[in-house]
């Protein structure tokens, strides 16, 4: 059965931790004035992926 390949869009959106969970970064790169301080910072954060779509999403970056 042939290797497969990594999904190039997902390897650059999603990394592996080191505990093996699948982290997504942060979505905003501009943000908006309108959000107050608390809001941007916790938008930069990024977040884990949990469920059915970290499994998805693990099989697409090749771990």
């Amino acid at each position: 059965m042939p290797k497969m390949k990594t999904h190039s869009g997902a390897k650059k959106r999603f990394r592996r931790t080191a505990s093996g969970n699948i982290k997504c970064e942060g979505s905003r790169k501009s943000t908006p004035r309108k959000m107050n301080n608390r809001q941007r910072r916790s938008a930069r954060q990024g977040t884990l992926v949990e469920g059915g779509m970290a499994k998805r999403i693990g099989r697409m970056i090749g771990a």
